[in-house]
């Protein structure tokens, strides 16, 4: 008998809503218990795409009165933001396995 799925709480925003979408078809065997740690990990992410547009639009860096020059408080959301979505995407099995040392690295063009 396969389990019923858990409901996407009414409260999370529409980003998290559609990532709680996505994520909830890609881990198996959820319960009633991962919902708060999945709601989390959807928040997490709604976040960190909402600092991510705001340093786009605003940039890394932003100049202040007299142009002294200072980090966009968006990266600071979006790089704690991320913290969470690796915690808790670990916890759900959702991260890739590390290449272990001696065998092929992975390689970015």
């Amino acid at each position: 008998m396969a389990s019923k799925p858990i409901k996407c709480p009414s409260w999370l925003a529409p980003a998290a809503r559609d990532k709680w979408a996505s994520l909830s078809k890609q881990i198996p065997k959820l319960a009633d218990k991962d919902a708060d740690a999945l709601a989390l990990l959807c928040g997490s992410w709604a976040t960190y795409w909402e600092a991510g547009k705001r340093i786009e639009e605003h940039g890394q860096v932003l100049a202040g009165d007299g142009g002294r020059l200072f980090v966009n408080p968006a990266c600071n959301v979006a790089n704690e933001a991320w913290k969470q979505i690796v915690k808790l995407s670990n916890a759900f099995g959702l991260m890739p396995e590390p290449v272990a040392k001696g065998e092929e690295e992975l390689e970015f063009e």
